[in-house]
C-alpha cells in the first residue's frame, strides 16, 4: 500500500500531524513545507505538464526518497557554516 493509498483508506485523505512523531512533525511543520513540493516538482514532475501528473508508484517513491531524506539529515545535521 502507497503512502497515498494508506491516506485515503485509513486518514479520510488527510495527512495530520498525529501520524508523525515529534521530531519528524517538527521537520515537516517548520522547516520543510514549501521544499517539499519544490523538491517534489524537480525529482518527480520535470518532465510532466504538473506535480499532478506524477504516478503513485513505489518507483517514484524510491526516487523522492533520498532527496527527503537528505532534506531530513540536512535539518537535524546542518553543516557548521549554517550554524552561525
Amino acid at each position: 500500500m502507497t503512502g497515498t493509498e494508506f491516506l485515503a483508506k485509513h486518514c479520510d485523505g488527510k495527512l495530520v500531524v498525529e501520524l508523525f512523531t515529534q521530531e519528524c512533525g517538527s521537520f515537516a511543520a517548520s522547516c520543510y513545507p514549501g521544499k517539499y513540493l519544490k523538491d517534489y516538482k524537480q525529482t518527480l514532475a520535470k518532465t510532466l505538464p504538473s506535480e499532478y501528473h506524477v504516478e503513485d508508484t513505489w518507483a517514484n517513491y524510491d526516487r523522492l526518497d533520498p532527496v527527503v531524506s537528505a532534506a531530513f539529515r540536512n535539518w537535524k545535521n546542518p553543516p557548521w557554516w549554517k550554524i552561525f
